[in-house]
Formats: C-alpha cells, sequence, structure tokens
C-alpha cells in the first residue's frame, strides 16, 4: 500500500482524477479517487448507447483536448 501511495503521490497531472490513498480491506486494495458528477468515461458512454443521444461536439472536443495533452 505504501508503495501504491507514494507512487500516485509523487505523479500528479491535471488531467487525471485526485488520488486521495488507498486501504486494504477484506482481500482487495481500495483506492479512494476525487468524486466525477457523471462517472467515468466508459458510464458515459454507456449511457450514450443504451439512451441512443449524442454527445454535443464541443464537449467531444473539449474531452479530446484533455486526452491528447495527457498524453503528450
Amino acid at each position: 500500500l505504501s508503495d501504491l501511495n507514494t507512487f500516485f503521490n509523487t505523479y500528479s497531472c491535471p488531467y487525471l482524477v485526485t488520488f486521495h490513498g488507498c486501504y486494504y480491506e477484506a482481500g482487495s486494495i481500495n483506492q479512494v479517487l476525487e468524486y466525477m458528477n457523471l462517472g467515468s468515461i466508459r458510464r458515459i458512454i454507456e449511457a450514450v448507447n443504451t439512451k441512443k443521444i449524442r454527445i454535443p461536439e464541443p464537449v467531444l472536443s473539449c474531452i479530446a483536448k484533455k486526452v491528447r495533452n495527457f498524453l503528450s
């Protein structure tokens, strides 16, 4: 657990959710991350696919720019 805490606390990126720590419980290592109002990108994509709605182009553009900045 201390290795995970050290790793996540030494690497900071404004394009990622904030890591607040981790703990061991019932055989699992759990991470405490920043709360996201809409959940994960995966959850948003699943909702879009299920409800057949479209994400507005300005929103997609913002997401793409943040992913690009994170990868560069």
